[in-house]
C-alpha cells in the first residue's frame, strides 16, 4: 500500500475561529495552506480554536499533518467529521421511506457527539462526530497522525481544546489532510 497523498486546499474551503489582532493580511489561514514554512495562522487568545474544512466533494481521508510554532502548540485537538444525510436521518429515527422511527426516541440535539458548528455563521446546525482526539507534541516539526480508519468526509474541524500557550492562542505553519490511496 503507498503511502497518502496531501490533498490541495485553498481558503475557501478553510474557517478559522479567530486570527490574531484581526489581522489576515499577516496571520490569516491562507498562510497555512501554502506550503511554506516560514508563514503561517496565528489564532487570537481565548478557548477553543477551530479550523474548520469544507471539501468541494466527499474525499476518504487517512490521517493529518500539522506543524505548529513550539509554544503556541494546540496540545489538545479534538478532529471532528459532518454526519452524512444517511447518518443524520438515521441518528434522528427517520428510514429511509421519511417515515420516523420508534426505536430512537431522542432528538438530534441529545445524541453524544453532535454540536452546532458556529465558526461558519450558520443559522442551521451542523451535526458532527468525534472521528478521534490528537496530542501533538510542543515543537516545530511536522507532526503526522493517522486517523483509526479511513473516513470519507467533505466537511470536517479541528477544535484545539487546549494550548501550550498560557492565553490560548494557536500557531499553525501548516496544515495536510492525508487522502488515501489503493
Amino acid at each position: 500500500m503507498s503511502s497518502p497523498k496531501a490533498i490541495q486546499l485553498n481558503a475557501k474551503s478553510v474557517r478559522v475561529s479567530s486570527v490574531l489582532n484581526r489581522d489576515a493580511k499577516q496571520f490569516g489561514k491562507q498562510f497555512m495552506l501554502d506550503g511554506r514554512d516560514d508563514t503561517c495562522w496565528n489564532s487570537d487568545q481565548g478557548k477553543s480554536q477551530t479550523v474548520s474544512i469544507e471539501l468541494d466533494q466527499p474525499v476518504t481521508i487517512a490521517g493529518v499533518r500539522i506543524m505548529f510554532q513550539g509554544g503556541f502548540v494546540g496540545n489538545r485537538c479534538r478532529i471532528e467529521v459532518e454526519r452524512s444525510p444517511a447518518q443524520q436521518e438515521a441518528a434522528a429515527g427517520v428510514s429511509p421511506s421519511g417515515e420516523s422511527s420508534l426505536a430512537s426516541s431522542a432528538s438530534a440535539s441529545e445524541q453524544p457527539g453532535l454540536a452546532n458548528d458556529a465558526s461558519t455563521g450558520s443559522t442551521t446546525a451542523r451535526k458532527y462526530d468525534v472521528l478521534c482526539t490528537i496530542y501533538p507534541e510542543d515543537n516545530n516539526t511536522l507532526q503526522e497522525f493517522p486517523f483509526p480508519s479511513s473516513q470519507e468526509v467533505q466537511r470536517m474541524r479541528f477544535v484545539f481544546e487546549a494550548s501550550t500557550d498560557f492565553f490560548g492562542r494557536v500557531t499553525v505553519y501548516r496544515l495536510e489532510l492525508l487522502q488515501a490511496t489503493c
